[in-house]
């Protein structure tokens, strides 16, 4: 499975500050396997982790910033509530599911400039 950039930047982290994944894992008490699963991706990334890890290394807002980015973009799956939304809120959040997967890189890029409204 690949490293996702959460995982990436958290490497970067040990690997610069000399900690191995083991001892980090304890430090923050939870498992090497959990630590692991969250560098790859098979595992949501919580807002508690974050602090945890952004006290352990004690690093910068704008550092705080940058993690909080990169384990949303990490997320292994999205669950979105359509309660309350018209048929046509549904029917676009659905197609785009269904076919995301389908764009190229450079449609996809519009797409997400169009929905960030750039």
């Amino acid at each position: 499975m690949k490293i996702t950039p959460f995982g990436r930047y958290l490497r970067k982290l040990r690997i610069d500050h000399g900690v191995i994944l083991k001892e980090l894992a304890d430090s923050l008490k939870v498992s090497s396997a959990y630590l692991s699963a969250l560098e790859l991706g098979k595992k949501n990334i919580s807002t508690n982790f974050i602090l945890k890890v952004s006290e352990y290394f004690k690093l910068s807002q704008t550092e705080i910033d940058e993690v909080e980015k990169l384990a949303e973009i990490s997320k292994p799956q999205v669950k979105i509530s359509l309660a309350g939304n018209t048929d046509l809120e549904r029917d676009m959040v659905m197609s785009f599911a269904r076919n995301y997967k389908n764009k190229t890189p450079e449609e996809q890029e519009k797409l997400k400039k169009l929905l960030e409204g750039k």
